[in-house]
């Protein structure tokens, strides 16, 4: 075992991190599986051959005849939100050790991802040692030092889904009519789907590809000053840990996505969920979204009322674009659409996305021991609560 002694109510370092996510996987390795999506190489010239793993911790109980859901939970999206990291490490702890959570892992598949910014993690760390947690927040990419940083903001940087909706994108109705019928000569669509869209007057074909396309997108002229703290990058889905991230995300079957992160005591819906459904009537399935959303996140509020609830506008003042929230919503909405389309869609579990700030409103990322500590068994018990409200949503 090692010698790094994680602390749930302090900052932690990376070897501390990795350290304690080894030892959880040896002591449960009959139902745990640890391992890397993705490497990130350092940038600062000290610890240039240094090289930091985007780690996952899969919990898997076997139990016969039980349909699971896919659940997972990320932290460490901003290098110095350290609540989000020890909230996602203490949750791991207590599934695993405690056993009033036996019934969360008959019926829950859970992916737990505690640091997605390794690098810049490492970052905030070297740079402000007596106050690690406050002051670098985007990734490693292209950091000279504190004030010439070209890092990006992770949560600004994902672009656009490969799904049904994107390939439609055009000015010209004759392009979108062309590749519908494409898309139904790949079997990519079923019959009663092509049909409707075929019958859908065309003003409205490209208002409504228009109102998702504006919503589902990355926006360089949204944050495109390189040294603000939410840089989007150079282009979509550039950084290294967004594609990591895309590729793992893909590959599986999410049900349920919690990103922590560590803005006050917020639950923010995707963006895109809202408008698209106030707006676009192209596709009928999205439109039971909103209620469903609500219904869900009111169940988890009764037993967590230190949080307001709504989407990023109306709690932040602004509209995130590029965010993880919105691209994995999206990439959600394409992973169903592409397996059984409209008519078929409801009886497909229903699947949610959240991002779940959690601080204090005087000092959000720098919080004493007594705070942090109030913090991160707040985000453990809301994402014990989102977890179990699940089966009745």
């Amino acid at each position: 075992m090692s010698r790094h002694i994680f602390k749930y109510n302090n900052f932690n370092n990376y070897n501390s991190i990795i350290s304690q996510l080894i030892n959880h996987n040896i002591k449960h390795n009959n139902y745990t599986k640890l391992y890397s999506i993705g490497n990130i190489k350092s940038t600062q010239q000290k610890f240039k051959h240094q090289n930091y793993d985007i780690n996952v911790l899969q919990i898997n109980k076997t139990f016969p005849n039980k349909e699971k859901n896919n659940i997972l939970i990320i932290g460490g999206t901003h290098s110095r939100e350290i609540t989000s990291v020890n909230i996602v490490m203490k949750l791991i702890d207590e599934l695993l050790n405690n056993d009033k959570y036996e019934k969360i892992l008959k019926t829950n598949n859970i992916y737990l991802l505690p640091l997605l910014n390794p690098n810049g993690y490492v970052i905030d760390n070297a740079q402000f040692k007596n106050i690690p947690g406050c002051q670098y927040r985007k990734n490693g990419e292209n950091f000279i030092d504190i004030k010439t940083n070209y890092g990006t903001d992770l949560n600004r940087n994902s672009g656009i889904v490969n799904n049904f909706i994107h390939p439609l994108y055009s000015s010209s109705v004759d392009d979108i009519r062309k590749k519908i019928d494409q898309l139904y000569l790949k079997n990519e669509i079923d019959f009663d789907f092509y049909n409707y869209i075929k019958s859908y007057p065309d003003n409205l074909l490209i208002r409504d590809i228009e109102y998702c396309k504006k919503f589902s997108t990355w926006n360089f002229n949204s944050n495109s000053h390189i040294s603000s703290d939410m840089f989007c990058g150079f282009s979509q889905n550039s950084a290294p840990e967004i594609k990591y991230f895309q590729q793992f995300f893909l590959k599986n079957s999410f049900d349920l996505v919690l990103s922590h992160h560590s803005n006050g005591n917020i639950i923010l819906n995707p963006m895109s969920y809202n408008i698209i459904n106030s707006k676009v009537k192209l596709f009928p399935f999205f439109n039971s979204d909103k209620k469903r959303y609500t219904n869900y996140v009111n169940k988890v509020i009764i037993s967590n009322n230190v949080y307001k609830y709504d989407y990023d506008r109306n709690l932040l003042g602004y509209d995130v674009f590029g965010s993880m929230n919105e691209w994995c919503h999206l990439a959600n909405l394409s992973q169903n659409l592409s397996q059984n389309m409209a008519k078929n869609l409801a009886k497909k579990k229903n699947f949610y996305t959240f991002t779940l700030e959690t601080g204090i409103e005087h000092s959000t990322y720098y919080l004493d021991e007594k705070e942090l500590n109030n913090a991160v068994k707040n985000g453990v018990n809301l994402s014990i609560d989102f977890i179990n409200k699940y089966e009745s949503s």
